[in-house]
């Protein structure tokens, strides 16, 4: 195999929570929830809740039967509006709700040790980076909180779903990112934790996968190719192979 590029995915593979939970749509819309009720006129909390669940389990089925993303620029339009909330009172609370709750998710994770270093590594040897990640956060917020993060610099390509409507393990997504970077699938190794959206995915895009499992949270390794468990053992392994 001729390496000329690699893809990542980005929840539980390069970050994870500090927290487990933290991060959820549940907790961190009824924390906005909490901190703007008063100022956005908002109805009283067991009706938000209530509005917030039916939401929620309506954008679930769409992302995970139709494999079709749901930002939260337009998550929260629909949520408000189910709330009998519209025009610009609409707007003003569905944008501060994203600002809010991106700020959230972003002060809840923490990179993984190694992880940097890692990518570093692949960047030192010319291999070309991208992330490919299934994420309701829009592509603005997300690029800052990477860029905050310190992960921005080493991509080549971002592709995110929620700018790319298709989440993985859609075989678009991964040929977005190969296109991106102007590489064949088989010049190409994707690193990600989920054996469906992940392992399963790039294996559809002809891309060789690597399951990452370092983080505290990681499901059980399943049957990829590679297995990494630790970013900075994976470092030490792939500086004498490449």
């Amino acid at each position: 195999m001729h390496l000329r590029a690699a893809t990542f995915d980005y929840w539980e593979t390069l970050i994870e929570e500090r927290e487990k939970g933290a991060a959820a749509l549940e907790t961190t819309a009824s924390a906005f929830y909490r901190c703007s009720c008063g100022r956005l006129h908002l109805p009283p909390e067991p009706i938000f809740q209530e509005a917030l669940q039916r939401r929620l389990a309506i954008t679930r089925k769409r992302m995970t039967g139709e494999l079709l993303e749901v930002p939260l620029d337009h998550f929260f339009p629909l949520l408000f509006e189910d709330l009998g909330i519209s025009g610009a009172a609409n707007k003003e609370a569905s944008r501060g709700a994203v600002l809010f709750i991106t700020e959230r998710v972003h002060e809840a994770t923490v990179v993984l040790p190694g992880a940097i270093e890692f990518l570093a590594l692949l960047k030192e040897k010319g291999i070309k980076l991208g992330l490919v990640s299934n994420t309701q956060i829009p592509p603005a917020q997300r690029q800052e909180s990477l860029r905050r993060l310190g992960l921005l610099p080493y991509f080549d390509a971002v592709v995110l779903s929620s700018s790319f409507i298709h989440r993985k393990p859609k075989t678009a997504i991964f040929q977005e990112a190969l296109r991106l970077l102007q590489v064949q699938p088989e010049e190409c190794l994707h690193f990600g934790d989920s054996l469906s959206a992940d392992v399963e995915g790039a294996r559809g895009a002809g891309i060789l996968s690597v399951q990452v499992v370092a983080g505290r949270n990681a499901t059980s390794a399943g049957e990829a190719e590679l297995v990494i468990r630790d970013w900075r053992a994976a470092r030490a392994l792939f500086a004498r192979l490449l």
